[in-house]
């Protein structure tokens, strides 16, 4: 038992970062949806020299007037040459959808303000900064015109979280009750998902990348099928809801003439994606994979003063310490003295 809470654990982390965006979409058409197996969105990858890699893939879906739908999948921290080449492959389309929870990325400014974000930030950058990796928000260049957001505002999340009694504690709640499902206690089984959180552990505690990395790939790789049985007949806001805005958008722009639309989403939401423009009268005609994490095979760990030196270059983690003791100073202030 303790096993598999530990798997469901760490397959819930891992999860979350599939299918949520860097914060801190109705279904229609008449065809019934493909009995085709649906294509994989993300995959980690043994290499013979000892080498690994994490890959997401592009999908492509064509319909009968001539539109093609590419499902750009991504994962929220990578390799530097891996936005470097996204923004190759993104700049080639006539329209990009992408995801943001709150807004287009000019008004991310906008975003609500407190600790609990700012501490949602420090994590981020601390741990793209030990791993040697860029965030997706500094890696993509969103400016281009084609880009065009595809998202939930504040005010949609917080009125269908609302709607549907949401949030991630009842999204975690949930993923617990499923230890009970028979078929994924197999699977989590197979996961072993104590053994990698103690891998985990150990990389952390050897300031190990390589190690940390090729601890973390396969989970997340295996990620995905747990957010498609998270959703449940009855769905969530986090995928299913959000699913449905892009969904609207898609069909605006080809409604617009446009032909080559990509959607850059979080690995998590293809599947759900990939069924409803099926349903709409699209098909699967390929599949490419992207280089998301390359990693290494060396067992040399850097010291505990050079990671902090490599954290502490890092602006948005200065930045994010700074806003967290303002956050709570201000509290401080307010609260009454004795």
């Amino acid at each position: 038992m303790k096993s598999a809470w530990t798997s469901l654990a760490v397959c819930a982390i891992a999860s979350a970062s599939l299918a949520l965006t860097s914060v801190l979409p109705a279904q229609s058409g008449t065809s019934a949806p493909a009995a085709t197996p649906l294509a994989d969105s993300i995959r980690y990858v043994d290499r013979p020299d000892g080498r690994a890699e994490l890959q997401t893939s592009v999908i492509s879906l064509r319909n009968s007037g001539g539109s093609q739908v590419d499902l750009v999948s991504a994962v929220h921290i990578g390799d530097a040459t891996y936005f470097e080449a996204l923004n190759q492959v993104l700049g080639g389309y006539d329209v990009v959808l992408y995801e943001l929870v709150g807004g287009p990325v000019e008004k991310r400014a906008e975003q609500p303000s407190g600790a609990d974000l700012s501490g949602t930030r420090l994590l981020q950058s601390v741990v793209k900064s030990m791993l040697g990796l860029r965030y997706q928000l500094d890696g993509i260049d969103y400016q281009r015109p084609n880009f065009v957001h595809a998202d939930a505002t504040w005010e949609d999340w917080e009125r269908l979280n609302a709607e549907r009694e949401q949030n991630l504690t009842t999204l975690f709640a949930r993923a617990m009750e499923m230890q009970n499902d028979p078929e994924l206690q197999k699977e989590m089984e197979k996961m072993q998902g104590e053994e990698v959180f103690t891998q985990i552990l150990s990389a952390v505690q050897e300031f190990n990348p390589d190690k940390f990395k090729r601890s973390l790939a396969p989970m997340l790789s295996e990620a995905e099928g747990f957010v498609t049985k998270l959703e449940g007949k009855d769905g969530t806001v986090v995928i299913t809801e959000r699913n449905k805005i892009v969904m609207e958008r898609v069909r605006e722009q080809v409604a617009k003439g446009h032909r080559k639309i990509a959607v850059f989403y979080g690995a998590g939401h293809m599947p759900d994606l990939q069924k409803r423009l099926e349903s709409d009268g699209f098909s699967e005609s390929g599949t490419t994979w992207m280089t998301a994490w390359n990693i290494g095979n060396s067992a040399s760990s850097v010291t505990g003063l050079d990671l902090l030196e490599n954290v502490l270059k890092d602006d948005a983690v200065v930045e994010n310490v700074i806003s967290i003791f303002r956050a709570f100073a201000g509290e401080s202030a307010s609260e009454p003295s004795n």
